[in-house]
Formats: structure tokens, C-alpha cells, sequence
């Protein structure tokens, strides 16, 4: 193959990939090539400078372990920080800062962005520091937890996304567990509460982080909701994580438990099949439930550092190649 034609393979790979958000494996077989060959017609492409892909707040990534990630469980991109000094503290507030500046790349005038709840979600939103205004719309997926404080700040969570881009946000005014069913197709009646629902199923971007399993959760959800005889049951059946308030094993599989069926807000199938699923999570105790989270297809896009990416590595128990 001339070089001619080598420089036209990288540019028709870098505008399917980056353009058109099309995966490795579907470019692969657009052009009848493996996808290690697409892999590295795009690394090229940004070697190259055919392809410009800039993060302004001067991130080191480490391309080996994200072609890794990519690879091996078909993400559409992956983001892992080198080099981040300092202790967990740092390293989160890191990672938060990169997640905060990729959001503010891929988002346009259009974008519906649906948000999960948590302390890293809740970082990242306090490091947007965006340059522009953009009439986006925030939505909240699943209901409030049954605690007043709690309560106020996943709605701030909400309202600050919506703030600084001058935005409109949209809180989700329903409980987190509904067990009259009828009460629930009541609820979904009531004006503000199925509109927030019909916009929830139109978000084209979700943002989203995982959760441990830990038999000695001091959250909420863990203690408000769940009988010593169901979280007995999820340890039995090897829950790792915690997606949308969904309990689930190290494949991904969402684990049977009647706390899933009570839940008011969209299904685990509605959020994962949006254009952007992009979880952000770092530090030890997220390398299992990121595991899972992988095997499960439960994300698009894995915002993390390294130092969690090989701990991911080593709970699959796979050596880097």
C-alpha cells in the first residue's frame, strides 16, 4: 500500500471515530480491516497530527492503557491520567477536572444531559469551570433517597450543572422507592413528574460513576432501604457494584432483589443505550465494581487514572500485553 493511501486510511478512521462516534469494531468492518489495524491507524492519526485532540488543562494520559481498555472492552473512549502526585484526595479532584473538561467538549447547543447522584459526580460538577453558555438541559434519572439533606444536595447537584452553562435543570420531585404500583402510575401522571420522566428518556448524554459493594455501607440506600435478609442475598449472589441504585456482579449482570423493582426512574436498559454513557471513577475500591461495570456494558466512556486502570487490570486478573 503506497503511503498516499495509508495517509487516506488515518484521516477516514479519524473522522468515522471522532466525527461520527462510530466504534473501532464497526470502522474496522466499514473498511474490512482488524480492528488492531484501526487501532493504530488512529494512534497514528494522532501522532501525526492529522488529528488534534486537545485537553486545555494540560493532562498526561497514558494512550497505552486507554488502547488497552478500548480493546479489550470495546469502549468508545477511554481517558487514564498518568502521573497524578499526591494522595486519593488529589487524584479524585484530578480526575474530576479532566471529566469536567471532556463533558465540556462533547457537549453542544442540543445536548439532554442526564446525571446520577454521589461525591464523585459531585466533584466533578464543582470543577466546571466552562467558557461558554449553552441552552443544554439536566435532567435527574432516578428519585430522591428518603433523607431531607440528602435530598437537597442530589437537587443541587442538578441545579449547579444547569448553572454554569446558564441551562435549564430538571429535578426528578419523586421518591427513589415506590411499592404501590398504582401510586407509581399515579405519580408518573402528575405534570412535573412524567414530563421529567420524557425528558430522562430523551438525555443523549448521561454522566454517571459506580459505587463499591461493602457489607458495612453507611449509605442510605444501604440502610433505608435494603433487610439484612436481601443484603444477606446480594453478597450471596456476588454483587460488586452499584449503577442507578442497581446492585450488580462482576459481569455486569444486574442481581434479582426486590429493591430493583421499586425504583422510580428510567431502567439500567434505558440509561446504557444513550449516545454517551460516560462514568468517571477512581481509587481502589472502584476497580472491582469498574470491572463489572465493563463486563456489563454499563458504560461508553471511562473516565479514570492509572493507577485505578491497573487495579481494574488486576482484578480481571489479565496481564497487559
Amino acid at each position: 500500500m503506497t503511503v498516499e493511501n495509508q495517509d487516506e486510511l488515518k484521516k477516514r478512521a479519524a473522522v468515522m471515530y471522532y466525527r461520527d462516534d462510530m466504534t473501532q469494531a464497526e470502522i474496522a468492518r466499514a473498511l474490512y480491516l482488524s480492528r488492531t489495524k484501526i487501532s493504530r491507524l488512529l494512534k497514528a492519526a494522532k501522532e501525526e497530527n492529522i488529528v488534534d485532540i486537545r485537553i486545555n488543562g494540560g493532562f498526561r494520559r497514558n494512550d497505552y492503557l486507554e488502547h488497552i481498555f478500548e480493546e479489550r472492552y470495546g469502549l468508545k473512549e477511554a481517558v487514564i491520567l498518568a502521573d497524578i502526585p499526591g494522595g486519593e484526595e488529589e487524584a479524585l479532584r484530578t480526575v474530576a477536572r479532566a471529566a469536567a473538561e471532556y463533558i465540556d467538549s462533547i457537549l453542544t447547543k442540543d445536548s439532554i444531559i442526564g446525571i446520577g447522584r454521589g461525591r464523585t459526580l459531585q466533584t466533578v460538577v464543582e470543577c466546571m469551570e466552562p467558557q461558554r453558555f449553552l441552552p443544554i438541559q439536566v435532567v435527574q434519572l432516578i428519585g430522591l433517597l428518603n433523607n431531607p439533606s440528602q435530598n437537597e444536595e442530589e437537587m443541587e447537584l442538578v441545579r449547579q450543572f444547569a448553572k454554569v452553562y446558564g441551562a435549564s435543570c430538571h429535578n426528578l420531585f419523586a421518591p427513589f422507592i415506590l411499592d404501590d404500583k398504582q401510586a407509581r402510575q399515579v405519580l408518573n401522571r402528575v405534570a412535573a413528574v412524567g414530563k421529567t420522566i420524557e425528558l430522562a428518556k430523551q438525555a443523549n448524554v448521561i454522566l454517571s460513576s459506580v459505587g463499591n459493594f461493602d457489607l458495612k455501607d453507611k449509605r442510605i440506600l444501604w440502610n433505608s432501604y435494603l433487610g439484612k435478609e436481601e443484603k444477606l442475598r446480594l453478597s450471596q449472589q456476588g454483587a460488586v457494584g452499584l449503577f442507578f441504585g442497581r446492585y450488580y456482579d462482576r459481569e455486569g449482570r444486574i442481581l434479582d432483589t426486590e429493591l430493583h423493582n421499586k425504583i422510580f426512574g428510567l431502567e439500567v436498559k434505558e440509561i446504557i443505550n444513550k449516545e454517551q454513557v460516560i462514568t468517571v471513577a477512581q481509587g481502589q475500591k472502584k476497580a472491582l465494581p469498574i470491572l463489572g461495570a465493563l463486563h456489563g456494558g454499563l458504560m461508553k466512556t471511562l473516565i479514570t487514572d492509572e493507577n485505578t486502570a491497573l487495579n481494574v487490570l488486576i482484578q480481571e486478573g489479565k496481564m497487559i500485553e
